[in-house]
């Protein structure tokens, strides 16, 4: 096995036994896999919540409550059934959720479960105080992890899959484990928000006649980022060629020599069966790959591949992610690779900050499974629910935005003259298309770049200034604008945050690349769309592209910016 994965990968696995009776030594999270050879990949020191989100915790509250059945609207059911099953609902919150922000934060004391038993099926979600499911392009549930015992086990995003292995089978869980909570809750208007995460729970008591049968089951957490806290990496927008661009195996040049070998890739710690797969992708994803590695051969065992409801195609939240059917269960050796791929669409656009990962669930000293190399093995999927209504809003209606090719010069910039684009209160001055006394584009000449600066960071609200193609005028949604400039460029965004554990860039300025050529940029904010901005590069004459040379540093590639979220996935 490669160096990356002896020493970092993170395996979050449950070592079950047969008897429930032994379920006070075992958790869904309790028991790390790896061995002598494979310790847990250490967490950066100093990862706590911030202040204000510390006060916050003291406000918030865990209840439970009784619900009749799974939620309607085409989720998925559980496999485990009968009068043992009991249908919980857990309500976490209330989340203040302040204009624009996008925080990653971490609640540390979440109680856990009352009562021995086991998960048989999960679900998650996101409301408002009144029970209403906020919609996703005005509310946006970017992302939440529940980490037992210090392990990820189950996530959610806006994509919302459910959890459901098949009957027979459930995640151990104990009044003594020690649950954790990441989230990310993304306000993608200026405007204050507040909201309840919740999470639907087939719970079985470890005492039942069910308990009693149900094996225990872990999580093999599979991720292209090796586990990383923050696990994020782009896609370069290719409008020519196959349009599909698989993570990691697509990179090239520099960014594939700073990927570390086998860092998508996990050891399989126990012999058992693996009974669950459930994929996680960002828009613009079509599939996730897991295959298996067994004496030098190799196969593919699951591909969980997306359904877009969305007409746009694959450009939004709208959509569904294809996991495994109760059927499928793969035999699996101690000492065997599970290698994850992600693939993407790259003819509609870039996509930053993508994520590729999967829940696997294994069942230790099971002997259920299908031999991985046999045709017999079910590899069909089925979708985690329908098409959801919060989901719908994917943008691109017809707005009166005024196109900016057509807009006359703007504010003139000039090398050294220290002046910049300031970004607040969210407006982009001079060049915001929504503000009709300073909406024409600022002018620079080519070879000189512009700088922006976000004043609203020291708030906590992050930007961009990502290019979209003219004339990125439509109504905002989480499908438009798209990152679809014909000359890429992005500025990550611009606020500060714990490294390592956040997508912000830990600055508060950018520079434009001073290699665009003359014409109009349309530009968007990836994190609030609903801001539009433009700027014009005009020919420049010799005088100034020589004072252009002494007064900037700033150059580089059209596509180059400044982030710490592993940027460079282009050759």
């Amino acid at each position: 096995m490669t160096t990356y994965h002896r020493r970092f990968t993170r395996l979050s696995i449950a070592l079950a036994l047969l008897s429930a009776a032994a379920l006070a030594g075992l958790t869904a999270g309790g028991v790390h896999a790896a061995s002598a050879k494979q310790p847990a990949k250490p967490r950066p020191a100093g990862i706590v919540p911030a202040p204000s989100e510390a006060v916050q915790q003291q406000h918030r509250r865990l209840t439970v409550a009784a619900i009749a059945s799974a939620r309607p609207g085409g989720y998925i059911p559980g496999s485990t059934v009968g009068r043992d099953v009991q249908h919980l609902r857990y309500r976490y919150g209330p989340f203040e959720i302040g204009p624009g922000q996008n925080p990653n934060l971490i609640d540390p004391g979440l109680p856990a479960p009352a009562g021995a038993g086991f998960i048989t099926r999960f679900e998650p979600n996101l409301e408002l105080a009144d029970g209403t499911v906020p919609a996703a392009n005005q509310l946006h549930l970017h992302h939440a992890v529940w980490l037992v015992n210090g392990n990820p086990v189950w996530f959610a995003d806006a994509e919302k899959s459910v959890f459901a292995p098949p009957a027979g089978y459930g995640w151990p869980t104990a009044p003594t484990d020690r649950w954790i909570l990441n989230h990310m809750l993304h306000n993608l208007y200026p405007t204050h928000a507040r909201a309840y995460l919740t999470w639907d729970v087939d719970f079985v008591p470890a005492a039942s006649p069910t308990g009693r049968k149900l094996h225990g089951i872990g999580t093999l957490w599979s991720d292209v980022r090796g586990g990383e806290n923050y696990p994020v990496f782009d896609i370069p927008f290719r409008p020519k060629g196959s349009g599909r661009y698989t993570y990691p195996t697509g990179l090239r040049g520099t960014a594939a020599r700073r990927y570390p070998d086998g860092m998508n890739s996990i050891e399989v710690p126990v012999n058992g069966t693996l009974v669950l797969a459930v994929g996680h992708l960002h828009p613009g994803g079509l599939w996730n790959s897991l295959r298996l590695t067994r004496g030098g051969r190799t196969t593919e065992i699951h591909r969980g591949a997306v359904r877009y409801y969305d007409p746009a195609g694959p450009v939004s939240w709208d959509m569904a992610m294809g996991v495994t059917r109760p059927g499928w269960k793969v035999a699996v050796r101690r000492g065997d690779t599970l290698t994850i791929t992600a693939t993407y669409d790259s003819r509609h656009a870039a996509w930053y900050e993508s994520m590729g990962l999967m829940v696997v669930g294994i069942a230790p000293g099971d002997r259920t499974g299908i031999d991985p190399f046999s045709p017999n093995l079910d590899r069909r999927t089925r979708l985690t629910h329908g098409r959801l209504a919060e989901n719908r809003g994917s943008g691109g209606a017809p707005t009166t935005l005024p196109i900016a090719s057509t807009l006359p010069n703007g504010r003139a910039f000039r090398p050294g003259d220290g002046r910049s684009v300031s970004i607040s209160d969210f407006f982009y001055f001079p060049g915001d298309l929504s503000r009709p006394a300073a909406r024409n584009p600022p002018v620079v000449p080519a070879g000189a770049p512009l700088r922006f600066v976000n004043k609203d960071a020291r708030l906590g609200i992050p930007h961009t200034i990502t290019a979209c193609r003219t004339p990125c005028s439509a109504a905002a949604g989480h499908g438009y604008p798209l990152a679809n400039g014909p000359i890429p460029f992005d500025s990550g965004q611009l606020a500060f945050g714990l490294p390592q554990l956040t997508a912000f860039a830990n600055r508060s300025d950018w520079q434009t690349p001073a290699t665009l050529p003359p014409g109009t940029y349309n530009y968007f904010c990836r994190v609030h769309p609903f801001m539009r901005g433009s700027f014009r590069v005009r020919p420049s004459t010799t005088a100034e592209i020589k004072s252009a040379a002494r007064a900037s540093g700033f150059g580089g590639r059209p596509e180059s910016r400044a982030s710490n979220t592993n940027a460079s996935t282009a050759p």
